[in-house]
């Protein structure tokens, strides 16, 4: 029997969070935002900011000055800009770029069960896959030896493909195919949808299957799976 090679899609959607600014003291900057206060008496002048929209309010009295307030500025170094997409690690909500938001890896919660990943690293396992496609794969992330791979045999008598994954309980995978790899996935042909049943163990792992009988008159065949949440 032959092997086909087999390709792999998961799709992916990504949520991004604002950034909530830190105010710090004594620290001279250009003032983005701010909204403060101001009291007066003794020997102290108070200037303060913090980071909401509005202006900031000054009032003296004495001989001392005090300038609080350094608002959303900050010198991007490449040492804290993991994902490299200019945007620095404390303001991006997703550090390294695998689809996943820093809270969830932190959390475990992106996974079933519950499972943490390292924000600042995409693949956690190195199998590969990043921690956002495992996610929606619902494969361990911890796990090298788990992740949706596809095996495809082909077998001469029959004119047939069998396209073989480790698939999830519960979960429904489109499958694919293309008759040359320059075709792109937006002109690949859609065979069927497969349920993966049951599942055994915490991952639910389901040995999941479809055969192709369309190959009388091909000589080569590409696949792919296609799993979205």
């Amino acid at each position: 029997m032959n092997s086909y090679r087999s390709l792999l899609f998961v799709t992916l959607s990504l949520l991004l969070f604002a950034r909530t600014s830190h105010c710090a003291p004594d620290q001279t900057s250009f003032v983005i935002d701010g909204a403060g206060g101001s009291s007066s008496g003794g020997t102290l002048e108070l200037l303060d900011a913090c980071g909401q929209a509005g202006g900031i309010e000054l009032s003296s009295s004495g001989s001392k000055f005090l300038q609080g307030g350094f608002l959303n500025t900050f010198s991007l170094q490449t040492s804290l800009d993991t994902d490299g997409d200019g945007l620095d690690d404390e303001a991006d909500p997703d550090n390294d770029d695998d689809g996943l938001e820093d809270i969830r890896e932190i959390s475990g919660s992106a996974f079933s069960p519950v499972t943490r990943t390292g924000h600042n690293v995409a693949d956690s396992d190195g199998d590969g896959m990043t921690d956002g496609q495992e996610s929606v794969a619902g494969t361990n992330p911890q796990d090298e030896d788990s992740l949706l791979g596809v095996t495809v045999t082909y077998d001469n008598g029959n004119n047939e493909a069998d396209i073989e994954w480790d698939g999830r309980g519960g979960k429904t995978y489109k499958v694919y195919y293309m008759d040359s790899p320059h075709e792109g996935f937006a002109s690949a042909t859609h065979l069927d949808d497969v349920s993966a049943l049951g599942g055994s163990g915490d991952w639910m792992v389901s040995p999941t299957n479809y055969t192709d009988l369309s190959l009388t008159t091909v000589t080569q065949r590409y696949y792919f799976i296609k799993v979205e949440p």
